[in-house]
């Protein structure tokens, strides 16, 4: 007869639902079930040993989720210090700036009639529409905010972290970009040229030659040199694509510039793709 008992050793412990149950507790639960849920409470686990560890955390942010309606639960995790440094593609700031200057974005449909909603200036973000008018507003502020810097590069971090303060002073209201500002945790944006945000400084640059400097080589020894300076690194990543590869070149170049480094003590990755398909999103 076979020895079972070294691989049917612990149980699943089927999820119930009580009354005043917390979201530690909903996550510890699923410690305990299987699939992706229990996954999401190993993510928690890891999460946890990152802030008790006193490492720099990445925040690797992607995809839509300013524009779906997440920026907030983002601007909580920087003004409570949860992360440390923001790497984000330029859509998920130009999304949380545009609700931050008091627009907003609104409930559509996949199966919307398109034709009809580029008559009427709206754009789609797959279930969820925005106003053109006011996106093109966004890029005009952008670029008049952009023609206010002195004619010399800036990286996305420095130029960022001053948008950031500019659309507070102007503004008042919570989000990524504020909240970074506020609580002085940079943001990186190393594709900020594929972004509305850099369609606006472009618009600077064009009337403006000496305007609109962003030097993204500089983010890579800017970044670098924060993983040098806290030596323990740890990465969370929503989404993958840019902001996941920067990240993890930081380390990288960071060897480079001093021996002895060791890469990622902790990550989490919460995406919905896959490895077998070759991308560096689901790898």
């Amino acid at each position: 007869m076979p020895d079972k008992t070294r691989f049917l050793h612990t149980p699943i412990t089927p999820f119930t639902v009580d009354t005043n149950l917390t979201t530690e507790e909903v996550l510890k639960r699923m410690e305990r079930i299987s699939f992706q849920g229990r996954n999401l409470g190993t993510a928690h686990q890891v999460w946890q040993k990152m802030l008790s560890d006193k490492c720099l955390i990445f925040l690797g942010i992607a995809g839509a989720l300013s524009a779906g309606g997440l920026r907030l639960i983002l601007a909580h995790l920087i003004r409570n210090r949860y992360v440390d440094c923001v790497v984000s593609t330029g859509a998920n700031l130009y999304h949380d700036l545009h609700e931050c200057r008091g627009r907003r974005h609104f409930l559509g449909s996949p199966q919307g009639d398109d034709v009809a909603l580029q008559a009427a200036h709206i754009d789609r973000v797959y279930d969820t529409l925005v106003d053109e008018d006011e996106f093109i507003e966004n890029d005009e502020w952008i670029a008049d905010f952009t023609r206010t810097l002195h004619s010399r590069p800036y990286t996305s971090r420095e130029f960022l972290y001053l948008l950031g303060e500019h659309l507070w002073n102007q503004t008042g209201e919570d989000g990524i970009l504020t909240a970074a500002y506020q609580a002085n945790v940079p943001i990186f944006c190393p594709a900020i040229a594929d972004s509305s945000i850099g369609m606006g400084v472009s618009q600077a640059r064009h009337k403006e030659k000496a305007t609109g400097q962003l030097d993204v080589i500089g983010d890579i020894i800017e970044s670098s040199n924060l993983v040098i300076h806290l030596r323990r690194t740890a990465s969370v990543v929503l989404g993958g694509g840019t902001p996941k590869n920067f990240i993890n070149q930081a380390c990288v170049q960071a060897e480079f510039f001093s021996a002895g480094l060791e890469g990622h003590a902790y990550a989490v990755q919460i995406v919905t793709d896959v490895p077998h398909f070759g991308g560096a999103s689901g790898s």
